[in-house]
């Protein structure tokens, strides 16, 4: 699991799944599309193997 991210300024956060997630669901809501809990597993598993630290 990934424990943390690196921010654009440099500095380390604790990664926080649910932050993308709301970010996913407002977008979604934003243009009367459905959402799917399914898009939110297939980011975070691309987040997982884009990982490169």
């Amino acid at each position: 699991m990934i424990e943390e991210i690196l921010k654009r300024d440099g500095s380390k956060q604790k990664f926080e799944p649910y932050k993308i997630e709301d970010v996913i669901k407002k977008a979604f809501k934003s243009v009367n599309i459905v959402y799917s809990q399914a898009v939110f597993f297939n980011v975070i598993e691309l987040i997982r193997q884009k990982r490169v630290l």
